[in-house]
């Protein structure tokens, strides 16, 4: 398990967060989505990041903004375009939730214009 320490600048203290998956767990799912041999298939596995996705949204609510910058910065690593959708809708609105906006703006600057290589991933 990965921990992340937090400074919450809403309350000036500390949050300790427990993200649910390993590494390699996440890779799994997401190898497995951009694998997928059909759309249904694709949707199928798609399910196990849209849970992340809502504990992520579920932390966001409590001021937990860890869980949201771990999920989004391994999407961003993983580098499928793919995924560029729910970067956008993760990575960004961490970084404003701790108050690094610049973050947000390179992230989008970045994705909109990432070079559309077949080997982005830096997850290995």
């Amino acid at each position: 398990m990965l921990y992340f320490l937090i400074s919450n600048l809403h309350k000036l203290s500390l949050t300790v967060h427990t993200f649910p998956l390993s590494l390699a767990k996440v890779k799994s799912i997401l190898q497995k989505i951009v694998n997928a041999e059909d759309e249904e298939k694709r949707l199928n596995f798609e399910e196990d990041l849209d849970e992340l996705i809502t504990n992520v949204q579920f932390a966001n609510d409590e001021c937990d903004f860890g869980m949201g910058l771990e999920l989004g910065i391994d999407l961003f690593c993983f580098g499928d375009p793919y995924l560029h959708s729910h970067i956008l809708g993760i990575l960004p609105l961490a970084y404003n939730l701790l108050k690094r906006p610049k973050y947000a703006e390179i992230v989008k600057f970045h994705l909109a214009n990432r070079k559309k290589s077949h080997n982005l991933n830096t997850l290995d």
